[in-house]
């Protein structure tokens, strides 16, 4: 099966191709629903808004504009959605907290090591404290920063993509990622 780039397989969506969107489905399943996760702190709702995301592209292939990568298209939807969730949470006035906050937590076999590699369990400990302490400190920025430092540095979106996601220019993310990385090594204390 040839390869198709995104917006191809959006097109063919349109036109009524399953696959294509099977195939867009999977691609963007993992990344799209921790970039959820990450904003609304609530796993089953991330995956509940990821399956409204899809239901919107299913619902609206035929209007997607070309000129723009879809990608692009797709984020928008879902931080749109996400910020709906969190204005209903709002409403509601619930007390919004999640003590595990596992955003960028790696599974346990991550530090699982293979002894013969000589490398120091005590090295690893660190690694990991350190890892908890950048977590930790990411959670304490305020909404924007945090938003366009998590679509740079976790989800590897280029400023242009991550200007078109958050609707705002190039140097206003450039800003933001400025910020949070002072703000970051702050916190961290390094």
């Amino acid at each position: 099966m040839k390869i198709c780039k995104d917006e191809e397989l959006i097109k063919n969506c349109a036109l009524g191709d399953t696959g294509a969107f099977d195939l867009l489905f999977k691609k963007y399943a993992k990344p799209l629903t921790h970039f959820i996760y990450n904003i609304i702190y609530d796993k089953e709702r991330a995956e509940d808004i990821f399956q409204d995301t899809f239901l919107k592209v299913f619902e609206n292939s035929d209007k997607f504009n070309d000129k723009f990568r879809f990608s692009t298209w797709i984020y928008r939807i879902a931080l749109n959605l996400s910020i709906n969730e969190l204005k209903r949470i709002n409403r509601q006035n619930k007390i919004w907290i999640n003590p595990s906050r596992d955003v960028f937590k790696k599974p346990e076999t991550d530090y699982l090591v293979n002894y013969s590699d000589n490398i120091d369990p005590q090295d690893i400990l660190q690694k990991k404290e350190s890892e908890d302490q950048l977590k930790s400190a990411i959670e304490k920025l305020p909404g924007t920063k945090k938003l366009a430092f998590i679509l740079k540095f976790y989800q590897h979106k280029n400023y242009e993509e991550i200007a078109k996601i958050m609707e705002c220019s190039v140097g206003t993310v450039k800003s933001r990622i400025h910020y949070a990385v002072e703000k970051l090594q702050i916190l961290v204390g390094e």
